[in-house]
Formats: structure tokens, C-alpha cells, sequence
């Protein structure tokens, strides 16, 4: 879930100074993570992408062709969402 911030807030310097250092100490890690990914996808191809979508996704996919996911199961995901998350989806995609 996302935390939504008031500069109105009293404690609002306490709750953005606490999120900017938690970013900061953890950006580190999460860098490396990442390129450790992007190292083993460029070296190893749909395998590093299958074993990591297994490992972060929970699947047990075999193939690339697998992780395909139709128009019609896109279609009915988003028309399930909030008018809310729709929007946020919209404006994230230029299409609103």
C-alpha cells in the first residue's frame, strides 16, 4: 500500500525526513541487486528471466511462453481495478 503524506501533518518533517533515509541507506543494496538481474539476463538470456520470475513471482513456469498474457486477461485486470487505480494507470501510460 502506498503511505499518502500532509505537509498538514505535525509530524509530517519526521515522516518524509524517516522515508528519504530508509531510500537513501537502502538504494545501495537495491542497486546491486539490480544489476546482478540485469548482468545474469544479458548473460544468460530467457533462463535468468524464468528463474527470477519463478523466484520473485512464485511461478513454476518452464517457458517464456508461459509469462504471455492475453488481451482479453489484460482487459478484464483492469477493468477490475478502482476507478482510482485506473486513472493512476491511465496517466501513467499517456493515455489519458
Amino acid at each position: 500500500m502506498i503511505n499518502k503524506f500532509s505537509s498538514q501533518d505535525r509530524d509530517f518533517d519526521s515522516q518524509l525526513n524517516a522515508l528519504v533515509a530508509w531510500e537513501s541507506s537502502s538504494n545501495e543494496e537495491i542497486n546491486r541487486s539490480v544489476e546482478k538481474i540485469i548482468d545474469a539476463v544479458k548473460q544468460n538470456g530467457d533462463a535468468s528471466v524464468l528463474d527470477y520470475t519463478n523466484q520473485f513471482d512464485s511461478l513454476k513456469a518452464h517457458s517464456i511462453s508461459e509469462l504471455i498474457i492475453s488481451q482479453e486477461r489484460l482487459k478484464e485486470s483492469f477493468d477490475n481495478l478502482e476507478s482510482e487505480q485506473k486513472k493512476c494507470a491511465l496517466d501513467c501510460s499517456g493515455k489519458n
